[in-house]
């Protein structure tokens, strides 16, 4: 083997061994999603409304992956009710979660054969009236949808970047966790007093 042939390996070497190849994938993967990830509005001609009453308290899902921040049963259907997450209910907030048994709710779910006395079937619902109180109607389903789907992919690209950026050495491990700490910073205080990414016009 040259001398140049020996040059060009040990150089292959060392910028493969620069590489952080588990972040390098991991920023791909995140930055991918982010680009791709975009939910669709929902039409409220693709919506019916219907009246359900409840045989429980709302429940706040939590402690699991899901798409769902809260759900609810009723008397009369087996069906599990869901809410989307992202979906703000913080003006009637406390009224919401005060909704009991017997109360009587207009929700409105998408007109396709949803088998209601099936005890797994799981129904997204796209607003929520209760007596003369709205807590969320279509247009602030879809609006709050966006937001939140916003928020999640600016998160994935800038961790994306961030992973990347550290995947290809040019970003120390140090300054990768000092920025990735002050945005978490950042996102919490946004999210407290509702500016930012967290705005709510």
């Amino acid at each position: 083997m040259t001398k140049k042939k020996k040059k060009k390996k040990r150089k292959f070497k060392k910028i493969k061994s620069d590489l952080n190849i588990p972040f390098l994938i991991l920023g791909v993967i995140l930055i991918f999603i982010g680009i791709i990830k975009g939910g669709k509005e929902i039409d409220k001609n693709d919506l019916k409304q219907i009246k359900v009453v409840l045989n429980s308290n709302i429940h706040n899902i939590t402690g699991t992956r899901t798409d769902y921040s809260y759900n609810f049963w009723t008397k009369n259907e087996n069906a599990e009710f869901r809410i989307a997450r992202g979906i703000r209910i913080s003006e009637n907030f406390k009224d919401f979660l005060n909704l009991k048994e017997n109360d009587t709710l207009t929700i409105s779910i998408k007109k396709i054969d949803y088998d209601l006395n099936d005890k797994s079937e799981i129904v997204p619902i796209y607003s929520l009236i209760h007596e003369n109180t709205s807590y969320f109607n279509i247009s602030e389903f879809n609006a709050d949808s966006k937001s939140y789907d916003n928020r999640l992919r600016m998160f994935m690209l800038f961790g994306g970047i961030l992973f990347l950026l550290n995947g290809l050495s040019i970003l120390s491990l140090r300054y990768f966790f000092i920025i990735a700490g002050i945005s978490i910073i950042a996102v919490i205080i946004m999210n407290l007093f509702e500016f930012g990414l967290y705005n709510k016009n």
